[in-house]
């Protein structure tokens, strides 16, 4: 709670809207030594293959697709000299960030990260969702997009090359769909959360 708060994310409706968690270890306390339930967890790679929890020390948000439910999580370590801070479940990344929007507004603003979209949802931009990153354009983000017939799309990602390279380049593929999009100009260097 003391780091969300540091990072303008103190709101408890947020937390509460988007099941944001903490995993602080305990969980093989509560597991039975052997069995199918941690079989299970290690085959999802919630447990990795040392038996630890692979999201030990993180934010944890779950990650949702409309037809099969929860499919991931994101994992954002709280410690700042982690050399690893945004972690997913091995495997491919699935899910997406708040797909609901996607289904129900006409304009969904995306951002790079989660945390990012979690600053726009704050300060009142509440149709909101993420990329998890500016290297792809997530697939089963592009496939809901297309599937709800969201018509446009405001692109707000991290004021730098990378955030404007992928700006371009995910407008081009979007407008290929029929999306409108649109882009916000971020001061250099600068994120949605840093500016909140």
């Amino acid at each position: 709670q003391q780091y969300l708060s540091l990072r303008g994310l103190g709101s408890r409706e947020l937390w509460d809207a988007f099941r944001i968690g903490y995993v602080d270890g305990s969980l093989l306390e509560t597991l039975p030594k052997n069995g199918p339930t941690r079989d299970a967890l290690t085959q999802l790679g919630v447990l990795n293959a040392k038996g630890k929890e692979h999201f030990k020390g993180c934010l944890v948000v779950p990650l949702e697709h409309p037809d099969e439910g929860l499919v991931g999580f994101y994992g954002r370590r709280i410690d700042a000299g982690a050399p690893f801070p945004h972690l997913y479940l091995p495997g491919p990344k699935r899910g997406v960030l708040h797909w609901q929007a996607l289904k129900q507004a006409r304009r969904v603003w995306l951002t790079e990260s989660v945390l990012d979209a979690f600053s726009l949802w704050v300060a009142g931009v509440r149709d909101v969702s993420c990329l998890f990153g500016a290297g792809s354009l997530p697939t089963d983000l592009e496939s809901a997009l297309g599937r709800f017939g969201t018509p446009e799309v405001v692109f707000c990602l991290d004021g730098d090359r990378a955030g404007q390279e992928a700006t371009q380049r995910f407008s081009e593929k979007l407008a290929m769909r029929g999306l409108r999009c649109l882009s916000v100009a971020l001061p250099t260097g600068k994120d949605p959360n840093q500016l909140l």
